[in-house]
């Protein structure tokens, strides 16, 4: 189970629960991880990006069935910004 710990957390709301974007910790390890939140509060992580290390500030945009996505990682020896599109 992923320690479920957001920071610099970013929602977006879509029909009937929230798309959340942060950085989660599976097994002691940060990955900038998209889920959703539902009505009732239970968080279910989704998308686990490529990412590690120093990682997360995401900046999202929903638009055309589509979530847009932008965040930075460490994962391959240098901080770098990453862009994801996602199909909803």
């Amino acid at each position: 189970m992923p320690l479920l710990l957001f920071r610099k957390l970013k929602f977006r709301m879509i029909p009937e629960r929230f798309i959340a974007a942060g950085r989660m910790y599976f097994d002691d390890q940060p990955k900038t991880t998209v889920a959703t939140i539902d009505l009732d509060g239970s968080i279910k992580p989704k998308i686990i990006l490529p990412s590690g290390g120093d990682n997360s500030y995401p900046g999202m945009v929903y638009h055309n069935g589509y979530l847009w996505l932008s965040y930075y990682s460490s994962h391959e020896g240098k901080a770098s910004i990453y862009f994801a599109k996602i199909k909803l």
